[in-house]
């Protein structure tokens, strides 16, 4: 889920060519019987799981930080992510942008969304909608 008392969720379907794919963005989807939308894939920055470095050039197997930084607190050392206790967005303080208010992972983080930006710029395709270019 990505946003509180989100009521559906997202699948991944591939297609057999860009124009069948372009086809279901351009007019929808219908599963069960319910029109579903589609877009295209697009793969977000890198997120190193040890040092928590958004549009990171390595891995966390390949990380040189000293210790492992937790992701929701920001702490250094002492915890993973997945043994936070901090569940208050008050307590949680992102090391990409040095804030208080969200974690590593805040969708709407600063870092993040430069972060994008950035991969945007390096791969113009990512910001067109269709695979053919029949924008």
């Amino acid at each position: 889920r990505r946003r509180p008392g989100q009521m559906s969720a997202h699948a991944f379907v591939d297609f057999n060519s860009p124009g069948a794919a372009d086809h279901a963005i351009q007019h929808g989807l219908y599963i069960e019987g319910k029109r579903v939308f589609a877009r295209k894939f697009v793969q977000d920055p890198r997120r190193c799981y040890k040092c928590q470095t958004v549009g990171a050039t390595h891995v966390a197997a390949e990380c040189t930080a000293e210790g492992t930084t937790c992701g929701r607190c920001g702490t250094i050392g002492d915890h993973r992510t997945k043994e936070c206790m901090a569940t208050d967005s008050d307590l949680f303080f992102c090391p990409n942008c040095n804030t208080r208010g969200h974690g590593a992972a805040d969708r709407h983080c600063p870092k993040f969304l430069a972060a994008i930006k950035t991969a945007a710029e390096r791969n113009p395709e990512r910001q067109m909608r269709f695979f053919q270019g029949s924008e």
